[in-house]
């Protein structure tokens, strides 16, 4: 029976919910099924969210890849070894790793003026009541008996210089193409949105509350827009995931993880076959 060294430390064992990885020698096929299966329960559990925040202003989906797992290599990783299939068993398990994905979500009309979309890549500027300035694409904005321009959690839309927005009429707002902000009673410049953008968002950001997105580094952050985004002021963006595919991935996913379900349960009556076997020569 072909076996396969088992490497993982014990907060490692614990991730696979099986008593399979317990053990310091596997079966290959037990093996792989149960990671193939756990790797499903995290692809479907990265769809369910993903369809909870469909109504959510500017929300990201997460898309999910398998790759192998390769924490739980064989304890020979020479050339030689990996040859040797049927001995050291190096047909590793699976698992997932995830991404955020930035692409443009579809773009709504609302009228209000102080609902802002970005078609394009950078991201609207916005200081939490930590103090700390986050990034967004959800432009749902309200004004504040202040004045202020805030997001639905109350943290403050910034302009240029990274100042809070202020203005005195939200009706009176206008905002053009390029984030320039005027007041249409006087025609005066207010200023312009603070608005940022990264040279690969889904490595230079994580994901923090409220729709909103933390880099992992200050060097990361391009301050302004690129030439191509424009920003359109009485609209909203919606999430960028799309429930029919959504919906179609989850039935797949169930797929998956059933035939891996079957194949753990072949497997077992199998071996349990050849126990039977052993015993009675």
């Amino acid at each position: 029976m072909s076996t396969l060294p088992f490497r993982g430390s014990s907060s490692e064992v614990q991730r696979f919910g099986t008593d399979v990885a317990y053990f310091a020698f596997v079966n290959i096929g037990f093996y792989q099924s149960a990671t193939g299966m756990m790797a499903n329960l995290e692809h479907q559990n990265a769809i369910a969210t993903n369809l909870s925040r469909q109504s959510v202003t500017g929300s990201r989906q997460s898309v999910t890849s398998f790759v192998v797992d390769k924490r739980f290599q064989p304890a020979d990783n020479s050339s030689q070894a990996s040859s040797k299939v049927e001995m050291k068993g190096d047909s590793l398990g699976v698992t997932t790793v995830s991404r955020i994905d930035f692409s443009q979500g579809p773009v709504t009309r609302t009228g209000s003026p102080l609902n802002v979309a970005i078609q394009g890549e950078a991201f609207f500027c916005v200081r939490e009541k930590s103090g700390d300035i986050t990034y967004t694409r959800n432009g749902n904005f309200y004004r504040d008996a202040e004045g202020n321009v805030l997001t639905d959690d109350g943290a403050s839309l910034l302009r240029d210089g990274n100042s809070p927005l202020v203005v005195q009429d939200a009706y009176s707002v206008v905002i053009d193409s390029e984030g320039t902000i005027r007041d249409s009673q006087t025609a005066n410049e207010i200023g312009k949105l603070a608005l940022a953008h990264f040279d690969n968002p889904s490595e230079a950001l994580k994901e923090g509350n409220f729709s909103r997105f933390v880099p992992h580094n200050q060097e990361s952050v391009r301050e302004g827009k690129k030439y191509s985004d424009k920003i359109l002021q009485g609209h909203l963006e919606g999430g960028n995931a799309q429930p029919v595919i959504q919906m179609v991935n989850m039935i797949q996913t169930m797929r998956a993880y059933e035939a891996n379900q079957k194949a753990i349960a072949a497997q077992d009556e199998s071996t349990g076959r050849l126990l039977q076997t052993v015993g009675r020569a």
